[in-house]
């Protein structure tokens, strides 16, 4: 597989990773972040908006042995930010004040890009100035949740590469 894909994403890349029901892109992400983190010094933001850190953790615990990586240990030092995008939506968002945002649909895609934005500047700072590469698993779930239609979530991401 190394010799077909490249070992992480080029400055200002987006990938577009899609499974289907016999095959997931499970394989693929987890592929794409063994290889930045153990082979590249950039550190890595990464979103999930389906599983946690703990599930993915122990979930793909064989897989990441075999490959020598270990995600807490990359998630101590500081090299992988994973954020719970699920939590943010569904702890943090409703506890923000309603107008900050606007009262708009656009009010959440507001509100992620700011999570995404300020994550991107923390980690700089803390990284020498260092912009992270940014994964984001599962973004479709807000579409399939009816959170944000399938041209909201497009936008959210072409407004976090902009950023990025």
């Amino acid at each position: 597989l190394n010799n077909h894909l490249p070992l992480g994403p080029p400055e200002g890349a987006l990938y577009l990773l899609t499974g289907t029901l016999a095959a997931p892109a499970r394989f693929l992400l987890q592929h794409f972040v063994i290889n930045v983190l153990n082979q590249m010094e950039r550190p890595v933001l990464f979103w999930s908006f389906l599983v946690d850190f703990a599930n993915y953790k122990s979930s793909t615990r064989k897989w990441m042995i075999i490959k020598g990586c270990n995600l807490q240990s990359f998630s101590r030092s500081k090299k992988l930010v994973f954020v719970d995008g699920s939590e943010r939506i569904l702890v943090q968002y409703p506890a923000k004040p309603f107008n900050q945002y606007g009262s708009d649909a656009n009010s959440l895609s507001k509100y992620l890009l700011s999570c995404f934005t300020a994550q991107i500047e923390d980690i700089a700072k803390a990284n020498s100035g260092e912009i992270p590469i940014v994964i984001i698993e599962n973004i479709d779930i807000l579409s399939a949740v009816y959170l944000l239609n399938s041209t909201d979530v497009l936008h959210l991401v072409d407004e976090i590469r902009l950023v990025h």
